[in-house]
């Protein structure tokens, strides 16, 4: 999957300078991002320091945060349940709220659709119908059923050694590179690799999760907030809460086997 290229453009036109308006020294950005437990490890170097400032500080990223934030209301509590229900990190919730901004209309330059931003090869490998006039990335629940199946395989690839961080990197890269690129890089560290794929990917995806459990601390309003703990009210168990149920009837018409 590559991050949608209107938001890749945004990035682009409005690179990071000197100029931006710089909220967070290194230190702070550290002391918020590890104030949470989180199942992917979180951490803050200057990459992640330069993409969390852009979203919580320069306008235009401020601006784009905002609109998915509003977006991502219609999809939070059905994609949080799914994962939950699969035993996956609550905190994935960051890569379609960086893949397409929650857009489910989104589509990159390089063909890549829905909210989790799957190439059609992808979609077809996880079994969802790509053709024309007829096509299941923008149907959000198969979509993020797809999208479970790939990362539980991605996981458990042994060159990857159970790491979340390799994971979310070859689902931008595509794992066959990536395994290469360690093989001839000789060197499992996520942060040797921000060179391939989309430049500083896991970075922004960093900055997503940071800024997703603590959307109050950046003044972002709404229930954002992703939940302190893995245990998603009575999802773990297998039983769908009273939230849970609400929340899919209002957004029956948006995500469809809720």
């Amino acid at each position: 999957a590559l991050i949608l290229s209107s938001v890749v453009l945004l990035q682009t036109a409005f690179a990071i300078s000197s100029d931006s308006r710089h909220i967070l020294s290194l230190e702070q950005a550290s002391d918020i991002a590890h104030s949470y437990d989180s199942k992917i490890p979180i951490e803050v170097n200057e990459e992640v320091l330069k993409w969390l400032n852009f979203y919580i500080g320069d306008p235009r990223g401020r601006s784009f945060m905002k609109k998915a934030m509003v977006r991502m209301k219609n999809y939070q509590g059905f994609i949080l349940g799914k994962l939950g229900l699969s035993k996956l990190p609550l905190e994935l919730l960051a890569v379609p709220l960086m893949e397409s901004g929650f857009s489910n209309k989104a589509i990159s330059g390089n063909g890549a659709a829905g909210i989790w931003q799957f190439m059609p090869g992808t979609a077809r490998r996880f079994g969802l119908v790509v053709k024309k006039g007829h096509d299941e990335r923008f149907n959000v629940g198969k979509l993020t059923a797809a999208a479970i199946s790939y990362y539980q395989s991605l996981y458990k690839i042994p060159d990857f050694q159970k790491d979340w961080r390799l994971a979310i990197l070859s689902y931008n890269t595509g794992e066959s590179r990536l395994k290469k690129e360690i093989e001839n890089r000789g060197t499992l560290d996520p942060w040797a690799f921000s060179d391939i794929g989309d430049k500083q990917y896991l970075a922004k995806i960093m900055a997503g999760i940071i800024i997703l459990k603590n959307p109050k601390k950046f003044q972002f309003k709404g229930e954002f907030a992703l939940p302190e703990t893995h245990v998603l009210l009575e999802d773990s168990l297998g039983i769908r809460s009273s939230e849970q149920t609400k929340l899919c009837r209002k957004t029956s018409n948006i995500v469809e086997n809720c």
